[in-house]
């Protein structure tokens, strides 16, 4: 299975404040977002794809030591 959604990873803090969204458009509008509000820690969005086995596998990814590497651009 693959999953794929888009990021936009903030530079100054835990990845856990990346902005993440389905759709581009979408991650690219809460970026512009953020920005406006005078937040530009924010780089630029690009796409991760993430291949597991099942829903199982995906979380023993994300909860493991380092989590999913967001910062391969594909």
């Amino acid at each position: 299975m693959k999953l794929t959604y888009w990021v936009s990873e903030i530079g100054n803090d835990h990845n856990c404040y990346n902005i993440r969204a389905r759709t581009k458009r979408e991650c690219q509008a809460m970026r512009d977002e953020m920005k406006s509000e005078g937040s530009n820690y924010y780089g630029p969005v690009h796409k991760v794809t993430v291949e597991y086995k099942d829903g199982f596998d995906l979380l023993i990814d994300c909860l493991g030591e380092g989590g999913i590497y967001e910062g391969d651009r594909s």
